[in-house]
């Protein structure tokens, strides 16, 4: 029997029992369905990332922190705080052009409920550092003792609809206390300068936010009565892997196992993998759903086995050959699998669009005020465009077919070892 012949004849047959391809199908078009949403979901999160990494983090910079909240179990830590005394210490490495301390502080604002960030920096140093430090309304001031506020786009139109919540020239009343034991300080002051819409960017890692509201640092060490800094961003000189590693090594040995210091390359490095585990780990509970289909597979086919025995014995009579039977029962479990992995791919793509048209993007969070002025807790959303590379398409319908052609072998094999005398006896 020709190959031909054998693919006709398996079309008609699955096209007589619409229902049971149907639903066969189904099964593994759930699973390829959730695979191809998961991967190309992380696809697309993944260039949201790099993108926003490119746009935003300077590859020359590196971030130090105290070594507190982070353990190491191979090593002896002490720990040490960071203080402005240490940026001459900083400055005396090779290699590094500008050190900028960042002082921050959680407040409460003067209208606004929640918790919100200050930022306390030399604006003139951060906006050689980071190009994204940039006003679109006002001018950020390059006096180091100015006393004003710059703020993110987010505090000036949280809604994206043109209705303001904060402009030049408002006054922002923040509130917040130095310690437990302390009373409760507070600082009012005018907004000189709202920054460019960033659409990314994380200021605990050391670039510009949409969600970032700053002072002079000068201003920052006043009113919050401190030396102590939170971080350095430190920019060098050059940006290879060499100079970076150097500086990194030249740190560590003027602060022995009492700093952490990464680059942008290494946090995003961190993110990825973070990301990976939990990606693999939910590509591995929608690759269950694959065996189930599988298995659903097999006992469909096994029914359908027990419900052509007849038909399959007429055709051995006639001369058709075990291997022809095999043939068929495969053909038509892999037809199966095909149709399921295509529609699985479309699915999966459709689900992934919409999803990610409304997914939060995780790198940037801010509370939206309301419309009476209080925040609702509700947090902007970025846009994620999916992305399916061609590689997933070839392995969604490679799994697709393994697992329609796995689980069918079995029934296959027996409807080939059925014989003539016996199939032809049943009724």
């Amino acid at each position: 029997m020709r190959f031909s012949d054998i693919l006709r004849f398996s079309g008609k047959t699955l096209t007589s029992r619409k229902k049971q391809t149907t639903l066969t199908a189904l099964g593994i078009l759930i699973g390829i369905a959730a695979i191809i949403s998961i991967l190309s979901m992380s696809e697309g999160f993944r260039a949201n990332i790099d993108e926003q990494f490119q746009e935003n983090f300077s590859t020359d910079t590196i971030i130090v922190t105290s070594l507190q909240g982070f353990m190491r179990q191979d090593q002896a830590i002490e720990s040490i705080d960071l203080y402005l005394n240490n940026t001459i210490d900083f400055e005396s490495i090779e290699h590094v052009e500008i050190v900028m301390p960042v002082i921050q502080k959680q407040c409460s604002i003067e209208g606004l409920e929640g918790s919100h960030t200050i930022y306390g920096l030399n604006y003139e140093k951060y906006t050689v550092i980071f190009s994204t430090f940039s006003e679109e309304f006002g001018i950020i001031p390059t006096d180091e003792n100015n006393s004003d506020f710059v703020i993110g786009s987010n505090y000036y139109n949280p809604w994206d609809n043109g209705t303001t919540l904060y402009n030049v020239g408002d006054n922002i009343t923040i509130t917040w206390r130095n310690s437990v034991l302390s009373p409760i300080e507070q600082y009012k002051s005018n907004i000189s300068a709202i920054l460019y819409k960033i659409g990314g960017g994380t200021a605990t890692l050391g670039s510009p936010s949409d969600d970032g509201i700053y002072i002079q640092l000068n201003t920052a060490i006043d009113i919050f009565d401190t030396e102590e800094v939170n971080r350095f961003v430190i920019k060098l000189s050059d940006d290879s892997d060499a100079v970076i590693n150097q500086v990194i090594a030249d740190i560590n040995i003027l602060f022995p196992n009492q700093l952490n210091v990464m680059s942008p390359d290494q946090i995003l490095a961190a993110l990825t993998s973070t990301f990976d585990t939990i990606n693999l780990f939910l590509t591995g509970v929608a690759a269950i759903s694959l065996i189930v289909a599988g298995i659903g597979i097999m006992n469909i086919m096994t029914v359908s086995l027990m419900q052509r025995k007849r038909e399959i014995g007429i055709m051995k009579a006639l001369g058709m050959k075990d291997t022809s039977m095999l043939s068929i029962f495969l053909i038509e479990a892999m037809l199966i699998g095909l149709i399921g992995s295509v529609l699985g791919i479309l699915t999966g793509w459709i689900f992934a669009s919409l999803f990610g048209s409304s997914i939060m993007g995780g790198l940037t969070m801010f509370q939206r005020p309301s419309r009476g002025g209080a925040v609702n807790g509700t947090a902007i959303l970025t846009s994620i465009m999916p992305i399916i590379t061609p590689l997933m398409i070839v392995e969604a319908i490679f799994f697709g077919l393994a697992v329609a052609i796995i689980f069918g072998l079995y029934p296959a094999y027996k409807s080939s070892r059925l014989p003539p005398v016996e199939a032809l006896r049943y009724e």
